[in-house]
């Protein structure tokens, strides 16, 4: 009967009415009386506390009776003794002789609670017992975020409910991951049917380590007054979405260079310009990124004045415009100076005071002369003295440098002879010869533009591609970690100090995490 009743209330976790009651007193053959035959304890807190009511065993018979197993509270759960028997195990009852026996109910846990005393194994012979349990009782929900950007936070709202019939209160909560999640507040109690709010902000930490997790997992773990579970945890994790970034340079730090370009657009040579318009870019840009203050110059053999306008153009200027007016230098007459560019580039110079290219030299800047020849040098001046030349008309300089585009082969190539002269004069002043028969200039005019920013002394502000997350910036010098920089937010740029800066020509890479958009 225990089995047939206990299924019945199985299915509902408050526990449904069971079948009917039987009779309100039993008289089995063996002349046992017993008195009620039902005990509802009713509502009861779970608190510690103790219910109890009474029935009474009557023997009505002839005969004296034994009474035993009226202690063995048969229950669904046997291991939680809810109801307790106050009771001798055994004893006898005379003809006419009754006895009472307690019972009490102490429930451990919310809802409503069945179980039988089965009296002398008679089944005819039994008590219903019967309480409710008042708790509350703990749930924890969440729907959190699949993924919030590094470098962003968003606020995560858990859920707490208390299906419970008593107010649920909150003792303590503890957050398994303080490095990404806050708590940020939580109920004080809830009533029996409603629901609170635990606030935590997720707020991604900033590793450099790129291979770490992006999972970044909670355990919420909630102390309180439910006494079924006195401590309800909740876990979930949320993608810290992550963006790296890299950024690679050569140490330029700000240098003033006033370059001079002077060209040989005869003949041979000329047949080569289409390399020098496909790749005057590369120069400029690798210009750009060496933080280089650059003003520039192009002249041809014809004449020692610009054909350009403007005759030179100044760090001002955007790199279209540049580019665009050294395309069009290319094309300025030719003349006597093709051969003797050296001579020509120190005869423009001297129109640097008050000719045409006056303001083009500055004083403390590099100036650096390139050239692009298809035929050596033929000037009647040794190239020492040529060096000098251009020394006297910038005796403010911060160093004089040349470069060459010329043939790199001793019998020449491809009908341009081989660029003697104008080799010395590069090897001379720690210039770069690039190969003006090679298929591209653009690694040639970029070691050149490299070459510029091998004399600087003083600061370097590195303009990063992308808006980092400040505190995930990491350095690295020539591949070991560069600990003196600062970041400047006003520049967006890492900012090397001077008096402990790197070496000029030292390889930079800054890895950092891309800040992203966060959501409002």
């Amino acid at each position: 009967m225990l089995l047939t009743w206990l299924s019945l209330t199985a299915c509902d976790p408050l526990g449904t009415i069971p079948p009917e009651r039987p009779e309100e007193d039993t008289t089995t053959q063996s002349g046992l009386f017993i008195q009620p035959t039902v005990l509802d304890f009713g509502d009861v807190r779970v608190t510690g506390e103790r219910e109890s009511l009474a029935f009474t065993v009557t023997n009505v018979g002839d005969e004296d009776r034994t009474v035993y197993n009226h202690t063995n509270v048969l229950s669904e759960d046997l291991l939680q003794v809810l109801f307790e028997v106050d009771a001798e195990p055994l004893f006898s009852l005379k003809p006419g002789e009754s006895t009472t026996i307690p019972v009490t109910f102490s429930p451990v846990t919310f809802g409503e609670q069945y179980a039988e005393l089965h009296i002398n194994n008679e089944p005819e012979l039994f008590v219903q017992l019967s309480g409710h349990g008042n708790a509350p009782v703990i749930s924890l929900s969440v729907e959190e975020p699949q993924a919030v950007p590094v470098g962003c936070s968003e606020v995560v709202p858990i859920v707490i409910s208390n299906t419970g019939d008593e107010p649920l209160l909150l003792q303590e909560i503890q957050l398994s991951n303080s490095d990404d999640y806050t708590l940020l507040s939580a109920p004080a109690a809830v009533d029996p049917g409603d629901d609170g709010a635990i606030e935590v902000l997720f707020d991604p930490s900033y590793p450099l380590d790129i291979e770490l997790d992006p999972q970044r997992e909670l355990e919420l773990v909630v102390a309180s007054n439910d006494p079924f579970t006195s401590h309800e945890r909740i876990i979930f994790d949320i993608v810290a979405q992550e963006s790296f970034a890299e950024s690679e340079l050569v140490y330029y730090p700000g240098l003033e260079v006033d370059l001079l370009i002077a060209v040989d657009n005869t003949g041979v040579t000329n047949a080569h310009l289409q390399k020098a318009e496909e790749d005057f870019s590369v120069l400029l840009n690798t210009m750009v990124s060496a933080n280089v203050d650059l003003n520039t110059a192009i002249i041809t053999g014809g004449q020692s004045c610009p054909y350009t306008t403007p005759t030179f153009t100044t760090a001002q200027d955007s790199v279209g415009v540049v580019e665009s007016m050294l395309l069009d230098g290319l094309g300025g007459s030719s003349g006597s100076g093709s051969d003797q560019l050296l001579v020509l580039a120190s005869d423009a110079l001297a129109r640097a005071d008050s000719g045409c290219l006056s303001g083009f030299l500055r004083e403390g800047a590099l100036l650096h002369v390139m050239v692009i020849s298809g035929r050596a040098d033929s000037s009647p001046a040794s190239i020492d003295a040529q060096l000098d030349a251009l020394w006297a008309e910038v005796p403010s300089a911060l160093d004089v440098m040349v470069s060459a585009i010329v043939a790199t082969e001793e019998d020449g190539c491809l009908g341009a002879d081989y660029g003697e002269g104008y080799t010395d004069a590069a090897v001379s002043t720690s210039g770069e010869i690039g190969d003006l028969c090679s298929d591209s200039w653009a690694s040639s005019f970029e070691s050149i533009a490299m070459r510029s920013g091998a004399r600087a002394e003083g600061a370097l502000s590195a303009i990063l591609d992308h808006t980092p997350v400040p505190e995930t910036i990491s350095v690295k010098v020539d591949g070991l970690t560069w600990e003196s920089w600062t970041w400047s937010e006003s520049m967006g740029a890492v900012v090397f100090p001077k008096d402990s800066a790197p070496d000029t020509g030292s390889r930079i890479e800054i890895n950092y995490l891309q800040a992203q958009e966060c959501a409002q």
